[in-house]
């Protein structure tokens, strides 16, 4: 009895090992490296059988016209970087004008900077002049850009 069950473990252990065998083949063979030529003649292929259609069905042609709207986005595009360089440009030239007749209201600019702290309004800029070593701030102008007055 006991030769019966050794001899079946055995079929049944090579039994196991044949089956991994046989699926890791599988596995490694779906893993090769496809030629990107044949790739491309499969593809080629597959769109042209995608393109055929069973006759039950009916053929519908779908007009596109896709260079005017490609223009009308373009178009679009190009309106909206114009206005959002042209507010960028306005807020730069705002918060330098802002510094400069914070400069004027200080005098001097020796061993000091400035610098915009908070923006009140899209006119209104709250000015800093700070000390070169430690930062700290001296002076706080209220500058308001439209009227060119410094508080």
């Amino acid at each position: 009895m006991r030769k019966f069950l050794k001899g079946l473990l055995i079929v049944l252990v090579l039994g196991v090992l044949g089956v991994l065998a046989w699926g890791g083949n599988l596995y490694l063979n779906d893993k090769k490296q496809v030629d990107t030529v044949a790739n491309n003649k499969t593809e080629s292929n597959s769109s042209v059988n995608e393109s055929r259609v069973p006759e039950k069905y009916e053929r519908v042609e779908v007009k596109e016209e896709p260079v005017q709207v490609e223009e009308k986005t373009q178009l679009e595009e190009q309106d909206q970087k114009d206005e959002e360089s042209e507010v960028e440009e306005t807020s730069i030239n705002s918060e330098d004008k802002a510094i400069e007749l914070a400069k004027k209201e200080y005098g001097s600019t020796d061993g000091v900077y400035f610098r915009i702290d908070q923006i009140q309004s899209s006119n209104v800029y709250v000015v800093s002049v700070r000390d070169e070593n430690t930062t700290a701030a001296l002076m706080w102008y209220t500058v308001d850009v439209k009227n060119e007055t410094v508080k």
